[in-house]
């Protein structure tokens, strides 16, 4: 019974968590979470999905947890790649602007991505 406005559409909200590729974490996300999201610091991910995702089907989870990754470049063949490992969002920084720099900026990686 939250005051916020507007109230979100979906009945449940999925709950994802920020913490370091380790066998801890994805013990506990598979227990209690919808999926992971990565710290800065980890470029190199491509083993820590596939061990999430294992994790997550021995335990008998259906489908597979959400992967958002932090501080990737914006670059169109990385975040094919990312895409083809189970990463299933990708969230960039933006610049600390005026409003209409960032915007400019968001057009810009727009058309780099296509």
């Amino acid at each position: 019974p939250s005051w916020a406005w507007p109230k979100p559409l979906q009945a449940r909200i999925p709950l994802l968590i920020g913490a370091g590729g380790t066998d801890r974490t994805f013990r506990w996300i598979v227990r209690h979470a919808d999926g992971w999201i990565t710290t800065p610091a980890e470029v190199d991910i491509d083993g820590h999905v596939g061990r999430l995702r294992e994790m997550w089907r021995d335990a008998g989870r259906d489908g597979e947890p959400q992967v958002a990754a932090l501080g990737v470049r914006p670059e169109r063949d990385r975040l094919a790649h990312l895409a083809s490992i189970g990463v299933t969002e990708v969230i960039f920084g933006l610049p600390d602007r005026e409003p209409a720099e960032v915007e400019a900026w968001i057009g810009r990686l727009a058309g780099k991505l296509g």
